[in-house]
Formats: C-alpha cells, structure tokens, sequence
C-alpha cells in the first residue's frame, strides 16, 4: 500500500502526484487529481481554495523537476496612464481588496481558514495598476479608507510596501510578498483582547508581552490555512525585530534583518503613526518621517528611510494638504513621476472657510503662492475626503 503525505499547497512541488485534495476553501469541492507539470497548476490550485493536497512521494516526476528551464524575469512593457485614466480600474480594486479583507476577517473570527490564493491573485493585479500609475491606488485607499481599522492598516500598508519596494528595485517575488505580508501581518490581532489592541508605548511591561503573542497567532492561522510563502512567512514573524537587537521575538540586529523586513518595519511604522492606528495620535507625515529619522539607524534603517522619501515623497498620494495661498487639497500624484512636482487637487479654501470650484495645481517653486504649507487633517475641516475623489 502506498504512504501518501499530507503537504500544504505551499509546499506542493513541479512534478508532485496529487492523489487527493484534503483541505479547501469554498462551495466548489475540486477533485483535481494527476501530476503537477508546472508552477502554474500550483498556482490554479492555490487560487481555487485549495489549502492541502495528498501526495505519492513514489510517483514523483523528478526528472521534471530537475529539467525545469530557469525562470528569466522580464520587466513587462507596461504603458505608463494618466492619474484619472487609472481611477476607475484603481477604485474597482481597492473595493475588491476591502471585500476581500472583510471576508478575510470574518472566517478568522469564526475559526475558519482565509483563503490565501484569493489575496495572491489580487496583489498580482495590484501590481499591475502600480506599474500603470504609481499614485493612484494608493491615493484611494489613503484617503477612503478607515483609519483605525486593522483592515484599512492592512490595505494600505500592502500597498505602500509594494509601491516603496518596487521604487527600490526589489526582485518581484519580494515585492509581491511585502504586499501579501501588509495583507496577513496583523491577523493575529483579530484575537487579542480589546485591552491590547494598542501601541507597545501605551501598554505596561506585563501587557506588552501579552501583545506580542499576536505574532504567533498571525502564523497559526496562516499555516492553518494552507501557509503562504516563505518570505511572507518570515517577514510575519520578524515584524516586531528592529535593528539595535532590541526586537521580538528573536532579538535579531541589522546585520541578520532583510531588506524587505526593513521596508515592511518602516511603512508600518509610518501608517500607524500618520493615521492614528492603535491609539496613537495621528501624526503628520512630514512629522512621522521625522520621528523614523530621529530613531535611526537604531530602530530603522536611515537608508531605507531616506530612500523611501525619495519614492513617495514628503507628502505621499492621498496625502491632505494645505497651501501658502490657502487652498486645501489632497496631493493626487506626481506630474511626469517627479516627487518636486506634486498635482494637488483643490476643493476648499482654508482663510475663508468656503469649498471652491474643484481645480488641480501643480505645485512649482516658482509659484511661492502654491507652495504646499503643511499637511493637514480633514476633520479639522470637517471635510469628508471621499466626497471629492
């Protein structure tokens, strides 16, 4: 009789003979059975709600394996669209990330695998429209969606990461799992108590450890639901580590972190801090850069940080800001992708307390009238962002 192995779909390799599918997700049962001939059926699998395969490990296609060509990436001609020719593909997406994540979190609250594959395929589009425009997703989600919300945090720190890494030239597959990691990291939060779903400053020594049980909850329910890839696993588990050794869980110092970890400890930092996440009080961004600057290179990386200035500037998309002339707006993006000419769209003006025709500016040194001020808030307005997309 033939010893067949449980292996999650994370696991399962080119050449594979899956005798059965044992864990899924979804109504549709797949009864997919045969050999794996490539990554691409993996991939079919994983996207169908497939969370563990049986395998026979005597039926294996090695020699498939062994003559599998080495993948060669090729940076797709992408044609590069406007800010308000990306909107509505970059809108239906951000509504199908927040679908996405609500469903997510209401099958971790009631004990249920999430469905990893689904997220995957998202992100890979997500890719896509960052490459066509890089502002204007991240613009959506900044500006409509909820502040303290581990899934507004979570969609806009998946988005940031991806943006920040591919500015800096990541390799793909570390793009893709700093997407996937903003998604999961937080899941382990959905089962601390209320008393801990706060910054490690505003908890005492006792609580604070308590909290960081987040963690391993996080890569319980991910292994649980079929696991995700390595990095995304390890970038999980290390979100906590900072670069002076002085982390959790492991104590790991700069030299043993990743880049990708670095990336995904800053825009963390930066959104819980810019949006008030957790308790915090919400910070301009100019001021949480600051605030990164001021903590490196003990906790952070002031490569990485300057670097990621350099990317989405000062004042990233979706950011609200206010001119010198008065003027309220949010910054849109970056004519010609130049982070010293910001498109600001205005809708309101500050000194007479009055909304204005709608109007984008390009903000120029040469216009001293139009420079931006300072970043504002919108219920110091009381303005609804989401009105004016």
């Amino acid at each position: 009789m033939n010893s067949f192995e449980r292996v999650s779909i994370t696991k399962l390799t080119v050449g594979s003979y899956v005798e059965k599918v044992t864990k899924q997700l979804g109504d549709v049962r797949v009864v997919q059975t045969g050999w794996v001939r490539n990554k691409k059926a993996i991939k079919d699998l994983q996207q169908k709600g497939v969370i563990e395969v049986l395998v026979d490990p005597y039926r294996t296609l090695k020699e498939q394996q062994s003559k599998q060509a080495p993948i060669i990436e090729k940076t797709p001609k992408t044609k590069h669209h406007h800010f308000s020719d990306e909107f509505p593909h970059a809108q239906a997406l951000y509504e199908q990330l927040e679908q996405a994540m609500l469903n997510l979190e209401e099958r971790v609250l009631s004990f249920q695998p999430i469905n990893i594959g689904q997220l995957a395929q998202l992100g890979e589009h997500v890719n896509e429209s960052i490459t066509r425009q890089p502002s204007t997703l991240l613009c959506i989600a900044n500006i409509c969606s909820v502040p303290n919300s581990i899934i507004g945090h979570s969609i806009r720190v998946a988005i940031l990461a991806m943006i920040c890494a591919k500015q800096l030239k990541r390799p793909s597959d570390e793009v893709q799992a700093l997407f996937m990691t903003g998604l999961l990291h937080d899941l382990g939060k959905y089962k601390l108590a209320e008393q801990l779903q706060r910054q490690d400053h505003l908890l005492n020594p006792y609580l604070k450890v308590q909290r960081h049980k987040y963690c391993q909850y996080t890569q319980h329910i991910l292994n649980s639901s079929g696991g995700a890839c390595e990095l995304t696993l390890s970038l999980c588990q290390q979100q906590l580590e900072r670069e002076d050794g002085s982390g959790y869980p492991e104590q790991l110092n700069s030299a043993q972190l990743s880049a990708a970890q670095k990336i995904l400890t800053i825009c963390d930092t930066f959104d819980s801090l810019h949006f008030g996440f957790e308790g915090e009080k919400p910070f301009s961004s100019p001021a949480v850069f600051k605030y990164l600057l001021k903590h490196a290179p003990s906790l952070f990386s002031d490569v990485l940080i300057k670097k990621i200035i350099h990317s989405i500037s000062v004042y990233p998309p979706g950011s609200l800001v206010q001119l010198k002339s008065g003027k309220v707006g949010y910054v849109k993006c970056f004519k010609e992708n130049n982070l010293s000419l910001p498109v600001v769209h205005c809708f309101y003006n500050s000194k007479s307390k009055h909304y204005t025709q709608t109007h984008d500016i390009i903000v120029a040194k040469e216009f001293s009238d139009d420079l931006i001020e300072s970043n504002i808030f919108a219920h110091d307005f009381n303005i609804n962002l989401t009105q004016h997309l």
